[in-house]
């Protein structure tokens, strides 16, 4: 069952304040229409709020996951079999420097309150694998000098 706690509640408070504005006022129905018309708007904005974010976060998990999955997932997992017994080639350093870029964006949005808690806890995960694994955490080592590059990715993780 749908949950309709942000439009009940502020519309219930509002006429609340509403009967009692209107019994201490002389009894004017005008005051307790205007807290009525007040109330409706608030809930409707706060529902429209809520259906805005929900159509960010969703936009922003697509395409977060669409450009790991297209470019990053196959490639760095060809990276850490690598280990440290070989070397990787300037085309995939670029590549793990692309991934701590997608990682910082992604934590910039999780900082701004755009991706919910369990969501980047399971981003964050994966991160701090690939982060761990040679040569990637050579790379990562290297580009930790640059926080303001990252967003403060790196002070997160």
């Amino acid at each position: 069952m749908k949950s309709y706690k942000d439009i009940i509640i502020p519309n219930l408070i509002i006429f609340g304040i509403g009967l009692l504005v209107y019994y201490l006022l002389d009894k004017k129905v005008e005051l307790l229409a205007a807290f009525l018309a007040t109330g409706i708007s608030l809930s409707l904005g706060l529902r429209s709020y809520h259906s805005e974010n929900d159509k960010l976060f969703k936009d922003l998990f697509k395409e977060f996951n669409d450009k790991y999955d297209s470019k990053f997932n196959n490639e760095l997992q060809a990276i850490v079999a690598i280990g440290t017994n070989g070397s990787i080639s300037p085309s995939q350093k670029n590549l793990v420097i692309d991934y701590l870029n997608l990682c910082s964006e992604e934590y910039l949005w999780y900082k701004l309150n755009r991706i919910p808690e369990e969501v980047w806890i399971a981003w964050e995960n994966g991160m701090v694998y690939y982060m761990k694994q040679e040569p990637i955490k050579q790379i990562v080592l290297s580009e930790m000098g640059q926080k303001d590059s990252y967003y403060g990715l790196f002070d997160k993780i």
